[in-house]
């Protein structure tokens, strides 16, 4: 019996390792995909499409908390372009990440004063995070890759970044670092 757990545990390794190597390709795939969205402005298609739901729910949860900072919900409404704050208090998550992800590819000239809400902060460094494996030239360094998740690490001369996926119905999707098993 003691002899069992060795080959055991080579089994699942090799079950494992040939699970990767099958679903590489489609990996590359989808990455090549989505950096060709990238590339031709579909920032919000590919937010829409191809990131994790559960990770699309955190950052919809923490653009819903942007509206509680009564100091900083008008300047926020108005740097968002929304007529008004009511608007914008009324607005759902994917209308307003609709609306920051716009202004990222389209930064206004004059941004005005800096905004002071923790909330709106962070929703643009995840939804940065999020994109920036796929805006520079970038080469793929190394590719780790499991049953249910892969981790694409890429460089350039002065710049490092992985990228998360995770693999839900035969299908990758983006996340973030904190959702990889």
């Amino acid at each position: 019996n003691r002899f069992h757990f060795p080959v055991i545990l080579v089994i699942i390794i090799a079950v494992q390792s040939v699970f990767a190597w099958q679903n590489d390709n489609n990996l590359e795939e989808s990455f090549s995909s989505f950096k060709s969205m990238f590339n031709k402005h579909e920032l919000y298609e590919l937010y829409m499409t191809h990131a994790d739901v559960v990770l699309k729910n955190e950052i919809a949860s923490t653009v819903q908390k942007i509206k509680l900072d009564k100091n900083t919900v008008d300047l926020v409404a108005k740097r968002l372009n929304f007529n008004s704050t009511d608007e914008f208090k009324k607005a759902d998550s994917s209308y307003i990440i609709q609306k920051m992800i716009y202004n990222m590819q389209n930064p206004p000239e004059n941004p005005g004063k800096m905004i002071n809400n923790s909330y709106y902060i962070e929703s643009y460094l995840t939804l940065s995070l999020l994109f920036a494996p796929y805006d520079r030239n970038l080469t793929i360094d190394k590719k780790k890759i499991n049953s249910n998740s892969a981790v694409i690490d890429l460089y350039n001369a002065d710049f490092k970044i992985s990228a998360y996926f995770v693999l839900k119905n035969n299908k990758w999707f983006i996340t973030s670092k904190k959702y990889i098993i």
